[in-house]
């Protein structure tokens, strides 16, 4: 059976990062923090190199057989100690385990043909688990909205499943719950922290567009109303609990029973969060419109630009209009909100004037059709409108490379 998923504060973590907890039993398995043994495993002993980024310690890049995680060749040098590890810690014939990720990482420095569809017993993977990547890579990203967010949240649970003893693996009846609980509590760790990360972001922040098709299918998000950046917006406003709540039983039907092991709560509790998460949500979601009158106005609103006429720009937009823009800190963008049609219709106006070689085409979004601009084939940006009656009430511009994967 599954024990449930310990709280936050029982689980410390010592001073290299490695989770605490209590060994994994058939009648206790702690999906939020237990390491397991690693030594033990089928995890394949291979020299495994890694170095911390950004100056964040345990988020890591990895390296092995010559190969860095982003597809450059690589030639490990035996005498080379990682950036970021004491002396003594890494030598040629060991592993450095100065990482967040430990060994089991690299379980997942590999194609996607090994990974997906892998029945390998000599390494612990199977096909029940690996197919529910798509379904935990959908939750997360509804938790934390972006891309790449959602990968790191997927890879760790990842992690902790390999990371338990082979045996302990075997003995957990329905590893896809086990996997949507420890999802959850990842995605509710990484929220209950985004309030201080943000505030060192650069600029707006906004939620990651997501087109209506994109790349692997095994990759992709699942596209409705429930990832439309309205609704992104309106979610980053609930407590993390609230969300971790709301997504889990509103979005995935998840019992309330299963969302406290997650939460840490009990059931009751989780059925007031998520209540007061629908609550909230009701008085900030805007009132949606028919797809077909969000379409015509967003037409409307790419032909008012391409018009160059301020006045016709400004009659689409609605006088109290905003416009947030999302650059990160990569590329220009406006660091605060710009307000009023007269103001907006300027900004917009400018931005075309600036760089008329840009190519705009019509994209389908959760939010419907949404604009996305190109120069020289490269996606530069996703436009995504608000539509309240026949204006537009909100322009969401997302110009941060790292939020553009999906539009590659």
């Amino acid at each position: 059976m599954v024990g449930e998923v310990g709280d936050s504060e029982d689980c410390p973590r010592d001073a290299d990062g490695a989770s605490g907890g209590q060994p994994v039993s058939e009648d206790r398995i702690d999906g939020g923090c237990s390491d397991g043994e690693v030594e033990g495993t089928d995890i394949p002993d291979q020299v495994f190199v890694v170095r911390p980024v950004d100056g964040y310690p345990h988020e890591t890049e990895a390296w092995e057989g010559g190969v860095e995680r982003d597809g450059k060749s690589r030639s490990p040098d035996p005498d080379e100690k990682p950036e970021g590890c004491a002396d003594g810690e890494h030598h040629a014939a060991r592993k450095c385990v100065h990482t967040y990720y430990d060994e089991v990482a690299s379980q997942f420095v590999r194609s996607d043909e090994e990974i997906v569809g892998a029945q390998n017993p000599g390494n612990g993977v199977n096909d029940d688990v690996m197919q529910e990547r798509r379904h935990l890579l959908n939750l997360a990203f509804r938790m934390l909205g972006t891309f790449a967010d959602a990968e790191d949240a997927v890879q760790e649970t990842y992690a902790r499943w390999y990371r338990l003893p082979e045996s302990d693996r075997e003995a957990i009846s329905n590893p896809a719950a086990w996997l949507t609980r420890v999802a959850s509590r990842v995605c509710l760790d990484a929220l209950t922290t985004a309030r201080a990360r943000r505030e060192q972001y650069v600029g707006e922040w906004l939620p990651e567009p997501v087109p209506e098709k994109s790349g692997d299918p095994l990759e992709r998000v699942t596209l409705d109303d429930t990832v439309s950046t309205a609704l992104l917006i309106v979610l980053d406003t609930l407590t993390p609990a609230e969300r971790v709540a709301f997504v889990l039983h509103d979005v995935f039907a998840v019992p309330f029973t299963d969302i406290a092991e997650a939460v840490g709560r009990s059931a009751d509790a989780c059925r007031q969060l998520a209540t007061s998460a629908r609550r909230r949500i009701r008085e900030r979601r805007p009132e949606p419109v028919a797809r077909e009158n969000h379409d015509a106005v967003v037409r409307a609103f790419a032909d008012a630009c391409r018009s160059g006429d301020l006045a016709t720009l400004a009659a689409i937009l609605d006088p109290d209009v905003v416009l947030r823009s999302d650059g990160g800190g990569f590329v220009s963008a406006a660091r605060n909100p710009v307000v009023g049609a007269s103001n907006v219709g300027r900004f917009l106006l400018g931005i075309i004037a600036k760089q008329p070689d840009l190519d705009v085409e019509e994209s389908q979004t959760a939010d419907g059709t949404s604009l996305t601009f190109w120069r020289d084939g490269r996606i530069g940006g996703v436009v995504t409108l608000r539509v309240a009656g026949d204006t537009v009430a909100d322009v969401w511009i997302m110009m941060n490379p790292e939020k553009l994967s999906l539009w590659r």
